[in-house]
């Protein structure tokens, strides 16, 4: 198994500062040192650690280092930000499990 840090940065092969991984991990209530478990995966803090990434990723520069160039389209960028949107729903839909759902069915109000 891996830490936090490394599986985060797994994630991409982009440049990401490992300050940059770091309070992603701490603001999402992840232990940067602690090792990632498959219960870690399901977890909440997981999920919104990753969607910190793709945030990240969706806003990043890009940069050129060692003569290998890291850009993202506009599409791509969009995707990271669908990615971590529904990272957040899922990691809030965790928090909210068992409570009542409430909704509209039908044609008419």
């Amino acid at each position: 198994m891996s830490d936090v840090l490394t599986a985060l940065q797994g994630m991409t092969i982009y440049p990401i500062p490992m300050s940059v991984l770091q309070e992603c991990a701490l603001e999402a209530g992840c232990d940067p040192a602690g090792e990632v478990t498959a219960e870690t995966r399901r977890s909440r803090e997981w999920k919104r650690a990753k969607a910190r990434v793709l945030l990240f990723l969706s806003t990043a520069p890009n940069v050129t280092q060692q003569g290998v160039s890291f850009t993202f389209s506009a599409t791509e960028r969009a995707n990271f930000r669908k990615q971590a949107a529904s990272l957040e729903a899922e990691a809030d839909g965790d928090a909210a499990a068992g409570g009542a759902g409430y909704g509209y069915v039908g044609e008419n109000f």
